[in-house]
């Protein structure tokens, strides 16, 4: 690039020695330094769009960066409306225990009484029946001492008149 500067350069000088008209001279001016600009705007411009591509680069990068995040948000909002049914249906499930367990209460009261009742009851019969017991079987070892004894005195009466009539 610029040994082609150069060459136009050295151009440039051969023209204007030769004399020929001042048109053909400023022409060659003009071009002589037109090309240098064009070449240097050429650079700059090339220059400024690597900037921008580079930019449009980092602008995409971000782009698909930001596109992740929103993907990750939109999974993680996706877990938490799972996780919230979870928890609804829970205490569903809790509420209709407790809907139960207060429709029940009055039951398993009632029963308890009753059982308490019958327990009580039970108890009271039981020690009737073991006084009763005690009382009949007092009574009937008394008796069967008595019959023991009129037993025992007939058969004492029994062995004397038997040695009475031998004697």
């Amino acid at each position: 690039m610029i040994k082609f500067f150069i060459d136009m350069l050295r151009v440039l000088a051969q023209e204007l020695r030769g004399g020929e008209n001042l048109y053909v001279r400023l022409k060659l001016i003009i071009t002589v330094i037109a090309i240098p600009i064009a070449i240097a705007f050429a650079l700059v411009d090339k220059q400024r769009q690597e900037a921008v591509r580079e930019q449009n680069l980092v602008y995409h990068k971000q782009v698909e960066s930001l596109n992740q995040v929103e993907a990750n948000i939109k999974q993680l909002m996706a877990f938490v409306d799972v996780q919230k049914q979870q928890l609804k249906d829970s205490q569903d499930v809790l509420n209709g225990l407790k809907t139960e367990e207060q429709s029940l209460r009055p039951v398993v009261e009632a029963d308890r009484k009753v059982v308490d009742a019958v327990l009580d009851a039970q108890q009271r019969r039981s020690r009737e029946a073991i006084w009763r017991e005690r009382i009949i079987s007092f009574g009937l070892g008394v008796l069967a001492s008595l019959i023991a004894s009129v037993l025992y005195s007939a058969g004492r009466t029994v062995a004397r008149r038997r040695r009475e009539a031998e004697a």
